[in-house]
């Protein structure tokens, strides 16, 4: 199955870059598990029915826990897998499931 990375993930992932330089390795494995079929992370509730997972992912650059590393947040559609967020532990807040809804409408996955 295709992985797309939206714009805005892209973005993020650049802006961590430049503190965590491992960034696009960490995630890399992730890349590579979800184009195999599988489905790491715990998937999410209240965002309307749709398949989305939260995943945690450790940050080797800063040599932390998984549990303070960094998240990813995906959709599975019928056709690609959308990476929609990425964000660092513990300085990122939870990423609400309105925020998930509404960055889902505007990349039309709804």
């Amino acid at each position: 199955m295709e992985v797309v990375l939206t714009p805005k993930f892209r973005s993020a992932a650049k802006k961590l870059r430049r503190r965590y330089r491992n960034v696009t390795h960490d995630f890399t494995g992730l890349v590579h598990d979800l184009r195999d079929g599988h489905k790491p992370g715990d998937r999410l509730q209240d965002v309307g029915g749709a398949e989305v997972y939260k995943v945690r992912l450790q940050n080797t650059s800063a040599r932390l826990s998984k549990r303070d590393g960094f998240r990813v947040v995906y959709h599975v559609g019928e056709v690609a897998i959308t990476l929609l967020v990425i964000c660092q532990k513990p300085r990122c807040a939870d990423v609400q499931p309105v925020r998930i809804r509404q960055l889902m409408n505007e990349l039309g996955l709804t």
